[in-house]
């Protein structure tokens, strides 16, 4: 019989070729559709794995976390792993952890065979895998400056809060992980600022009198406070080295001093937590809101042109405040309960309470408005992070635009309508420890 004779029979035969034939496809057709699930379990595991690996990497490089590298990258894939066919002892680790001062970096490598189910019919009895991941953390050096209003309408549960609150605030920004590369400056304002013993370096000598008497003619009791030039609305340097003081005078608060007393004078660039929260709880009240003279002095000591004239004045070797355009956070925090108000003084021969005809104007709130929408708007330009807080003001009211506005972003912006402004100190707080912690 023919070659082609004997397959034209198989073809044409109804006597079970289909069978055969089907017989002959079945492994390939198997191991075609097996290997598509081993191939998508595969990536399950592998998913299942990197997942374990990551959450291992993001608590290893915690600057904090101390424990030993492989053995806790071990006992998180345990964890992760429990609910998983993969068995977390087969898993392949290679763990090196690199800290420095302010920074850590964990690099995890991984192997894992994964063994399969259909694909060993074609010879492929097992696929290797391998990952890796990666974790990095790093602090930055924060530089924040609490610019607090201690207005006379701050007074009772107000200003208790204000205190609590600033304690948590300062505990929460200072941690131990963090002090030393964390300064914090304390700006009091009421009608004015105190600028303590850095005033001694700018006022004009001829201008001061410690008597404490009621004769304004004379000069009257000084505790700080110095007049700002027209061009000292900003974050530079103050123009002049000469400049007057402010005297020690009452407007609408017998007790209430337009210049903040000793207690309210600023306190610069500190890390010492107890210091500080010491600082706050001594508040006292003053008189009038002086916004656009606390958030004047308040970009001033967040400005390297600072640590440049103190250096120069008082022969110091301040390394703060850094640079613009470095790795430091620059923050500023502006609090305020009330209405912006006009610079006030005494006529030359009326006595320390001011009021009808001994009260004279220096400058009024629309200049103060224009003032401190200046000093937000520099303060943004040259990077610093702006928070505000309208405490307790009216929705809708000039203070509240004024905040809105110079706040870094609507988010930075906290209009507190209760009493707690804790609220407000701790989200910034959260706020600012996430922006310099980073993955």
């Amino acid at each position: 019989m023919s070659l082609r004779r004997l397959i034209n029979e198989f073809v044409l035969s109804r006597r079970g070729n289909v069978a055969m034939m089907t017989c002959l496809l079945a492994v390939p057709m198997i191991a075609l559709l097996g290997g598509a699930v081993d191939i998508m379990y595969t990536n399950q595991v592998k998913k299942e794995l990197q997942s374990a690996l990551d959450a291992g990497v993001l608590a290893l490089s915690e600057i904090g976390n101390n424990s030993d590298p492989k053995k806790t990258m071990e006992e998180f894939l345990k964890v992760n792993l429990a609910d998983s066919a993969i068995d977390p002892a087969k898993v392949g680790l290679a763990v090196t952890a690199t800290s420095n001062l302010n920074s850590k970096t964990v690099d995890v490598s991984a192997s894992y065979t994964h063994f399969t189910k259909f694909l060993g019919i074609i010879g492929i009895d097992s696929i290797d895998l391998g990952l890796d991941a990666s974790g990095r953390q790093e602090y930055q050096e924060v530089e924040v400056a609490m610019v607090l209003d201690v207005s006379s309408s701050m007074n009772g549960k107000k200003l208790t809060n204000l205190k609590t609150s600033g304690a948590e605030f300062i505990d929460a920004v200072l941690t131990d992980a963090v002090k030393d590369m964390t300064t914090i400056s304390i700006v009091p304002f009421g009608g004015t600022v105190n600028l303590g013993d850095i005033a001694v370096h700018l006022a004009d000598g001829a201008t001061i009198d410690n008597n404490d008497d009621d004769n304004h003619s004379d000069g009257h009791l000084w505790r700080g406070c110095i007049e700002l030039d027209a061009n000292d609305y900003d974050d530079g340097w103050f123009e002049s080295m000469n400049n007057a003081v402010v005297p020690n005078f009452y407007v609408w608060h017998y007790g209430n001093p337009w210049c903040p007393p000793a207690a309210d004078s600023i306190l610069t660039f500190s890390n010492d937590a107890s210091a500080l929260k010491s600082k706050i709880d001594g508040f006292v009240l003053s008189d009038g809101t002086g916004m656009d003279i606390g958030a004047a002095i308040g970009a001033k000591v967040l400005s390297p042109q600072t640590r440049v004239a103190m250096n120069t004045l008082t022969g110091s070797s301040l390394k703060v405040p850094a640079d613009y355009d470095t790795e430091v956070l620059k923050v500023m925090i502006i609090m305020t309960d009330g209405e912006i108000t006009a610079q006030l003084r005494p006529k030359d021969t009326c006595f320390h309470a001011v009021g009808g005809g001994c009260q004279k104007t220096l400058y009024k709130e629309n200049k103060a408005e224009t003032n401190f929408k200046d000093i937000c708007q520099e303060a943004k330009d040259n990077g610093i992070i702006v928070y505000t807080i309208g405490f307790q003001i009216k929705k809708g009211k000039q203070s509240d635009k004024l905040l809105k506005a110079c706040a870094s972003s609507p988010s930075q912006y906290h209009f507190v309508e209760t009493v707690d402004v804790g609220v407000a100190f701790k989200s910034i707080a959260a706020s600012i420890n996430s922006v310099r912690l980073t993955d």
